[in-house]
């Protein structure tokens, strides 16, 4: 006779019960879990959206009521901040005022006019007007004196002598040179006499090169 129990199933005691407690437990844990990730979901798409959204600087609207705002005391403060002009700066010395080396120069930018009486009296009449015209050319001592040269020496005693005899050479006649010394100085003035000599031997080196090139081109024209 059937009375509805399951005679099969019996609970003894100490026996396990079903695992349907376990299962319901579990899906509980789950169910919850998924809801605490979307609530942190949530609220951080709204920090997000609030952060990129906030209304800036620029876009907030100001009133365009000024009514309020006194025109005179807005010009005085406009006068208050305006730029004052920057002073002046000093100024670095140029490139020509910077001091230069101490060089021996054989030019004068000062040069002062030779009278006629002293052009006489270093040679003969008929040459005065061309030593004048020589003089009035000429702005460097050592090309003043390269040019004075033909006046006082011949062609064959520029190819024979220098002014020291060396090289093998005779030496050019002493009162001529310092004729042409005398004419230098008169037009290019020397104050310091140890700078004068100075140059003038500089300018005895010029004289001598002219030597050798003359003896060499003479020399050339023969071959």
């Amino acid at each position: 006779m059937w009375t509805g129990v399951n005679q099969n199933h019996i609970d003894l005691p100490g026996s396990r019960k079903p695992r349907q407690i376990t299962t319901t437990w579990k899906s509980a844990f789950l169910f919850c879990y998924f809801e605490l990730l979307v609530i942190i979901l949530y609220f951080t798409f709204i920090k997000v959206n609030t952060v990129n959204f906030a209304p800036s600087d620029q876009d907030v609207e100001l009133p365009n009521d000024l009514s309020t705002i006194d025109v005179e005391a807005f010009a005085g403060l406009r006068a208050d901040v305006a730029p004052r002009p920057l002073a002046s700066l000093p100024q670095l010395p140029s490139v020509s005022e910077t001091p230069a080396r101490h060089s021996v120069n054989t030019s004068m930018t000062v040069s002062t006019p030779v009278s006629e009486e002293l052009i006489q009296s270093c040679v003969i009449p008929r040459k005065v007007a061309s030593i004048q015209g020589a003089l009035e050319k000429e702005r460097e001592r050592h090309h003043c004196a390269l040019k004075l040269l033909p006046y006082f020496f011949t062609k064959e005693e520029l190819i024979r002598c220098n002014t020291d005899r060396s090289h093998g050479k005779e030496r050019l006649d002493a009162i001529k040179l310092n004729s042409i010394k005398v004419l230098i100085f008169s037009k290019f003035p020397s104050d310091c006499p140890a700078k004068k000599e100075q140059l003038w031997r500089s300018i005895k080196g010029k004289i001598n090169a002219k030597c050798h090139a003359d003896k060499f081109a003479c020399t050339g024209r023969e071959i």
